[in-house]
């Protein structure tokens, strides 16, 4: 699999709900593609 995107994701505990964002440091998702 190759690997398309990369994002962060960050957590509001006030709103209690995640966000993508683009620090990679503690949480992260990846996106890959099957050759």
């Amino acid at each position: 699999a190759d690997i398309t995107e990369l994002k962060g994701m960050s957590y509001d505990p006030i709103g209690d709900e995640w966000r993508l964002s683009g620090d990679l440091a503690v949480n992260y998702l990846a996106f890959a593609v099957k050759r």
